[in-house]
């Protein structure tokens, strides 16, 4: 926390998905975005680990990996007031 302020770094308020670790889905980030509406301005992390395998096999990761390329909840998290963004 020392560093953060120092630097004046900014860091989450919020993460999103620890609880549901293999089971991420874009209903589980849109309700954990909405469950923080009250909270806003604020910023939340949505713990994914995407990954698409060159052999095409499916498990919770490709599932997670789905979540990066869903339009309609970019459309959904934008509506909610929220900014996607990255680490860059």
């Amino acid at each position: 926390k020392q560093i953060v302020e120092q630097y004046e770094l900014k860091t989450n308020d919020y993460l999103i998905g620890v609880g549901y670790t293999g089971l991420m889905d874009d209903i589980t980030i849109e309700y954990g975005l909405k469950s923080l509406e009250e909270n806003s301005p604020c910023i939340a992390e949505a713990l994914i680990h995407p990954c698409r395998y060159q052999d095409g096999t499916i498990d919770n990761h490709f599932n997670e990996f789905l979540i990066t390329k869903n339009k309609k909840l970019k459309t959904r998290i934008e509506e909610l007031g929220f900014e996607i963004t990255n680490y860059a």
